[in-house]
């Protein structure tokens, strides 16, 4: 060991300044900005495999607060300690601190940033404020060299900190203490790293290395010598266009048997609803079809007169007379009830149901929904309703949410024509009442089963059928994100009744192959499958299959496919039934 340190020690005694390393702090920028916010971190792909501990490491993520995970961990960690160091995860803290890249102290060009070589990845902390500081900067940069070579770069300009930090690396996971003096450099014997640990912890105001280059010079995979060198600066370039690494999903086609007719809605969540300001036209097609277009915009020849008395959770009867009847699932409506939370009931119901809930907008009387919330006009705005010869048509002006009395308004109309063609019509609409912030907007025939829901605001064009129906929803696959280093949760919903054996089929491609000639028609192969899980189903209609996702950069961006598949015996020539495809692309 002794021996190795000599050899290492007169190799950057022959080589102080190491021409193929450089820093880009200089540099405006210094290279793409990572847009860290407080507290905040960003993964990212080395362009070489880094060696660290005996491991080859593809990624790092990069903290706000001044240092660097080995891998993927999105930590950001501000509480700065000698017992996290050693106890967590394996990490190279350049200057630990609590730094705040979102402050509105940091400088025009300030910020945290990436830059590459072949042979080099620096992070630079450019004018990056401690949190709550507006003059104490860290100005500082970490290059990691494709040989194992560790540069810990200050500028003279870097601040002091007026809490603990900490400079140094850790093999984590319950690393051996080994506190060091690194501005004792030069030193004989040199500073010495074992079990890539080693570090200071520099107190309150006291950091000592501003203006200094620390060289951690791998010994073995474990061990380093730190030594003082100089680097000169990088040639300017601009940083590398990093990838987007969100995990996602998208979920393309349809399961089989053929996806039954109902209602044709959209579930907004809680506090979401994407309408505002817009305007669909659902086209009478006759046999109870409709086609969706864009509509013709907010109508404003309502007037005082037509105004009516809704309270909270109330219903009215209006009329159709003046344009003589509305049709409507094959019957001629002289009239409808419209409800306070913004629907109306095309049969009589005597609810006034304030929380939108998809399975009783199936199930229940026919209904025309420009917006089912919880709408209170007790607590402010009009409701109207018009009649002429050409429509009718009712409008909420101005009604807030239950619970939000004055403050939340929506403003949004319904209108009705003799041939059967119905417009909705927005501007401001919300769904954040205080017990039921939900909403439901669309057309449903009744008594059915429930379809899945659809996105109104991307569906010009289509066309849909609200004859009720109680056949049996078609097969159905949905997944979560599939994150590195978790699992990929695959979920089967509605097989068929009798079904024996599920299957999930994983691969690469998006396959779309009729499968109506090998006798199950309305039935397709979505995804090639690689990998295949099988379940007995018992009488079971759900069954789950999870597949583990490699904690691995190289991953991110992965594409993977999948589908399911069930035998039952007797529901096509086949006796077999297939769901729609999912694409997960893998990342974080």
């Amino acid at each position: 060991m002794q021996l190795t340190r000599l050899v290492a020690a007169a190799t950057l005694a022959a080589l102080p300044v190491l021409s193929q390393d450089c820093l880009f702090i200089q540099n405006s920028p210094p290279g793409t900005d990572l847009m860290l916010g407080d507290d905040d971190t960003r993964v990212i792909a080395l362009p070489f495999a880094f060696p660290f501990n005996g491991v080859n490491y593809s990624g790092i993520t990069v903290s706000s607060n001044g240092f660097v995970w080995m891998n993927i961990n999105t930590d950001s960690d501000l509480s700065d300690s000698e017992a996290e160091l050693l106890s967590q995860g394996p990490r190279i803290a350049v200057g630990w601190d609590d730094l705040n890249p979102n402050s509105t102290a940091l400088p025009a060009g300030g910020g945290v940033f990436y830059n590459e070589t072949a042979t080099q990845a620096s992070i630079v902390w450019k004018d990056v404020p401690r949190f709550g500081s507006t003059t104490i900067f860290a100005n500082m940069e970490l290059v990691l060299n494709s040989t194992g070579f560790i540069y810990l770069h200050y500028e003279s300009s870097h601040g002091m900190s007026t809490d603990q930090s900490i400079t140094g690396i850790s093999a984590g996971n319950g690393a051996l203490a080994n506190p060091l003096d690194l501005s004792a450099l030069p030193s004989s014997p040199s500073p010495v790293i074992l079990g890539a640990t080693g570090y200071e912890v520099f107190a309150a105001s006291t950091f000592d290395l501003a203006g200094t280059t620390t060289l951690l010079l791998p010994t073995s995979p474990t061990d380093y010598l730190a030594q003082s060198v100089t680097l000169p600066p990088c040639a300017p370039q601009p940083g590398p266009n990093l990838p987007n690494y969100d995990a996602s999903t998208t979920p393309y086609g349809s399961g089989c048997p053929a996806i039954p007719t109902g209602p044709w809605y959209e579930l907004f969540a809680g506090s979401t609803i994407d309408l505002s300001n817009t305007s669909w036209l659902l086209v009478a097609l006759g046999s109870n079809n409709y086609a969706v277009v864009p509509g013709g915009g907010f109508d404003t020849s309502y007037t005082a007169a037509d105004a009516i008395t809704l309270t909270d959770d109330s219903q009215l009867n209006v009329s159709f007379a003046a344009m003589g009847s509305f049709p409507f699932m094959g019957a001629s409506l002289t009239s409808t009830d419209i409800v306070s939370n913004g629907y109306f009931w095309m049969t009589p119901n005597a609810s006034n149901a304030y929380a939108p809930i998809a399975a009783d907008f199936a199930s229940l009387n026919p209904r025309v929904a420009p917006a089912w919330m919880d709408l209170n006009p007790a607590g402010g705005g009009m409701v109207y309703w018009t009649q002429t010869a050409n429509f009718c048509m009712g409008t909420w002006e101005n009604v807030p949410t239950f619970g939000n009395t004055g403050t939340a308004m929506n403003t949004m109309q319904c209108k009705f024509f003799p041939n059967g063609d119905i417009e909705f019509n927005y501007m401001s609409v919300l769904n954040n009442a205080t017990l039921a912030n939900e909403a439901i907007v669309g057309i449903s025939g009744g008594a059915s089963s429930l379809t899945g829901p659809i996105d109104v605001s991307g569906s010009t064009g289509a066309t849909f059928d609200i004859t009720p129906s109680t056949l049996p929803n078609p097969i159905s696959l949905s997944t979560n994100d599939p994150i590195l280093g978790n699992s990929w949760d695959i979920t089967t919903v509605d097989v068929p009744t009798g079904g024996l054996f599920g299957a999930t089929l994983i691969g690469f491609s998006q396959l779309n192959i009729p499968l109506a000639g090998f006798g199950a028609p309305g039935c397709f192969q979505y995804a090639d499958n690689v990998a295949v899980f099988f379940n007995t189903l018992s009488g079971a209609q759900t069954f789950t299959n999870s597949m583990p996702i490699p904690l691995d950069i190289q991953f991110a961006g992965l594409g993977l496919t999948t589908q399911a598949a069930a035998y039952v015996p007797g529901i096509n020539p086949l006796n077999a039934v297939t769901s729609n495809g999912v694409l997960g692309v893998l990342g974080l």
